[in-house]
């Protein structure tokens, strides 16, 4: 089975400065995830723009098939070695999960150890070093399983401490075993997992950090899929066929759509319950129907739950506590991995009304909406019509 990666970012800037100079690329094609984390020299503006500079030579390179080992001679060559202070002008990590074979390539050039836990316990993979330009370069392979986390970092995690003092007990073992806990105390994710680093990490510098400090989590899990199905197709004769291609998705089924969840409750030959628990000024109440995970009023529910992504920022713990149908709509969203949105286009006179308020949009622009909000989010979103 292709395993999904999970992959999450946190930040902290040093103490007055408005730009990190620590940065992160993700990019991802079909089977695989590359995690390029660089960190520039010093601070500030000029750090930043040679860490930018780091990583955007090795995401091209990547792109176009280049070999590891021609990525990190480039950037040997590219960016040199201060003779002052005997530092690379920016080093990086760099991760590569092969998704369909479940092997994993690591580089590390300067930067931290590149952490990786199995089962809740620190695993150390075979790695080799080799020599680039005068620098060492590490480098290791492995295999992932599910379930792996996979944590890098630039030194200001490393280096946490009040003021530029190192706290010498505080080094990649210490982070490790603090990790090791987190995993066990409960099932972490990425996000759980770098954040709580995080804010550690600012409580060691009492929230005034002497360094950029940046920490990505990596967490190789089933793939979330999720499929929506709104609006009536166009032609009445397809109606039952997008019935069944809902009901035979291997993933998570939401209907949204008071019409579209009647089609699909004549094809289960069930009558759809409401739970009026649920319902809200401005937000329908769901509905309840066998063999799909929820059921929800269309537009106005999809139109509020496009306003809670947003203000979420991609953030379940953000959304209101609130169980009502966007809500839940956008919780479904945001849990999911890949989204595919089945869309009729048969149009409503209802939302077709000019009288109507402007924000009400016609159900395509409104899943292209969605669409644009949840790929900014990481999101692979697919849409097709009926």
């Amino acid at each position: 089975m292709e395993a999904f990666v999970e992959i999450e970012t946190v930040q902290l800037n040093k103490h007055g400065e408005q730009l990190c100079g620590d940065r992160v690329l993700v990019h991802r094609t079909p089977g695989r995830a590359v995690v390029i984390l660089s960190d520039g020299l010093g601070s500030g503006v000029k750090a930043n723009i040679l860490a930018t500079l780091t990583t955007t030579i090795i995401r091209r390179m990547i792109s176009a098939g280049a070999d590891l080992g021609d990525v990190v001679d480039t950037i040997a060559g590219t960016l040199p070695v201060c003779q002052v202070r005997g530092l690379a002008y920016a080093t990086f990590a760099l991760v590569e999960v092969d998704t369909v074979a479940c092997r994993l390539r690591a580089v590390n050039y300067d930067n931290p150890p590149i952490l990786f836990f199995r089962r809740g316990r620190r695993i150390r993979p075979e790695s080799r070093t080799e020599p680039v330009r005068g620098r060492q370069v590490s480098v290791m392979e492995s295999d992932v399983e599910m379930g792996d986390h996979i944590v890098l970092m630039s030194d200001g995690v490393t280096h946490a401490a009040p003021g530029n003092r190192t706290d010498r007990r505080w080094d990649s073992d210490a982070i490790a075993a603090h990790l090791e806990k987190q995993i066990r105390l409960q099932p972490a994710t990425a996000r759980s997992l770098v954040r709580n680093l995080a804010h550690l990490t600012s409580a060691l510098y009492h929230g005034r950090p002497s360094d950029d400090a940046t920490i990505v989590g990596l967490h190789t899990r089933q793939r979330a899929s999720l499929m929506i199905f709104t609006g009536p197709p166009q032609d009445p004769a397809r109606d039952f066929d997008c019935a069944e291609r809902l009901l035979n998705f291997p993933g998570r089924r939401v209907i949204c759509g008071g019409t579209t969840a009647t089609i699909v409750g004549m094809h289960l030959a069930e009558v759809i319950e409401t739970d009026l628990a649920t319902m809200r000024e401005g937000i329908p109440p769901i509905g309840l129907l066998r063999e799909v995970d929820l059921v929800t009023e269309g537009m106005l529910t999809m139109l509020k739950a496009l306003d809670l992504l947003r203000d979420s920022c991609g953030d379940p713990q953000r959304l209101p506590r609130d169980r009502n149908g966007a809500v839940l709509l956008a919780r479904e969203l945001l849990a999911a991995d890949v989204i595919e949105f089945l869309v009729g286009l048969k149009t409503s006179d209802y939302y077709q009304n000019v009288l109507l308020p402007g924000e009400i949009s016609v159900r395509k622009n409104l899943v292209r909406e969605l669409e644009s909000c949840l790929t900014s989010l990481g999101k692979e979103v697919n849409i097709s019509y009926c």
